[in-house]
C-alpha cells in the first residue's frame, strides 16, 4: 500500500509539472478555429505604392474568414487554407500583436493549400512574418511559370513571448516579434511563392509588398526601436524611419524625430 501511495504521488506531481509545458504547446496565433464562411465574403484590395509595387495589407477582411483572391494590377491568388485574422485587442480573435499594417493578418490552420500566385509575375517580393519556436525555420521559395526556382529565403526569427521572444504586447498578444523575408528575380518572372517549415495556427505573415523591378533595401528604425531591411516604401508601410546607415551599425534609440512624427509612426504600427 505504501507502493501504491508513493506511485500515486509521484505520476500526479509529474503530471501537474508536465501542465505548463502542454499549454505552452498549445496556444496559437488564434483563439478560434471556426472558419467564417460568409455567403458575402469581406475584401481587401491591392494598394498602389510608388517605383512599380503593389501592397496588399489584408485590411478589410473578416476574422478567421478565406482571403481567395486579390485584384489589381498583380493578381494574387491566396490557396484555400488562407485565412485573415484580427486582432484580438480589436475585436478579433488573433493573439499577435505589433502587426506591420493595422490589425489584420494572414494565417492558416491547416496546411492543405498554402500557395501563393501573382500574375503577371513581379521582381521583387517582400513581407513581414511573426511564428513560434515550432513553426521554424520557415523557407520560402519564388517560382517562376514553368515552375523553377528563381530565389530563396529563410526566416529563423522567433516571434513568441512564451518562446522567449523579447516583446510585449499591443496591449495583448503573445506573437509580438516581428521580421522580414525579401525575395529577388533577374526579372519579372516571380509567379508564385511556397512557405516550408511553418506550422498551422504558429505562423502569420502581413503586408505582402511586391514590385515589377528590382528595389534598393534601405536601413529602417521601426516604432519598437530595432531595425530591418527594407524597402523605402516597406519602411514607410510599417511606420518606420529610414536611415542612411546600415542596420548593423544604426542606433535607432537614438534616431531624431519630433513628437507629431512618433505620434504617427505609433498610430500605424498598433
Amino acid at each position: 500500500m505504501q507502493n501504491l501511495k508513493c506511485c500515486l504521488f509521484l505520476l500526479t506531481f509529474t503530471t501537474l509539472i508536465a501542465l505548463p509545458a502542454l499549454a505552452a504547446e498549445t496556444v496559437g496565433l488564434s483563439s478560434n478555429t471556426t472558419i467564417n464562411r460568409s455567403s458575402e465574403p469581406s475584401e481587401t484590395v491591392v494598394l498602389p505604392l510608388e517605383d512599380d509595387c503593389n501592397l496588399v495589407d489584408f485590411e478589410g477582411l473578416e476574422d478567421n474568414a478565406p482571403i481567395g483572391v486579390v485584384a489589381g494590377p498583380v493578381t494574387v491568388t491566396f490557396g484555400t487554407s488562407w485565412l485573415s485574422l484580427i486582432d484580438g485587442d480589436d475585436g478579433g480573435s488573433g493573439n499577435f500583436a505589433n502587426e506591420p499594417s493595422s490589425f489584420t493578418v494572414a494565417y492558416f490552420l491547416d496546411t492543405a493549400d498554402i500557395s501563393i500566385s501573382l500574375d503577371p509575375p513581379v521582381q521583387f517580393l517582400e513581407f513581414w512574418y511573426v511564428a513560434s519556436a515550432i513553426s521554424l525555420p520557415v523557407t520560402v521559395t519564388a517560382y517562376d511559370i514553368n515552375g523553377d526556382i528563381v530565389d530563396t529565403a529563410e526566416g529563423n526569427t522567433i516571434g513568441s513571448d512564451f518562446d522567449g521572444a523579447d516583446c510585449v504586447g499591443d496591449p495583448n498578444g503573445q506573437f509580438c516579434l516581428w521580421d522580414v523575408v525579401t525575395l529577388n528575380a533577374a526579372a519579372d518572372n516571380i509567379a508564385s511563392i511556397e512557405i516550408l517549415g511553418s506550422t498551422a495556427n504558429q505562423f502569420a505573415f502581413d503586408n505582402l509588398q511586391f514590385c515589377t523591378q528590382t528595389q534598393e533595401l534601405v536601413g529602417c528604425c521601426l516604432p519598437d526601436a530595432s531595425c530591418a531591411e527594407l524597402t523605402a516604401e516597406g519602411c514607410m508601410a510599417a511606420g518606420g524611419i529610414i536611415v542612411d546607415v546600415d542596420c548593423a551599425d544604426a542606433d535607432c534609440e537614438t534616431v531624431p524625430t519630433d513628437e507629431t512624427t512618433w505620434d504617427l509612426l505609433k498610430s500605424n504600427y498598433r
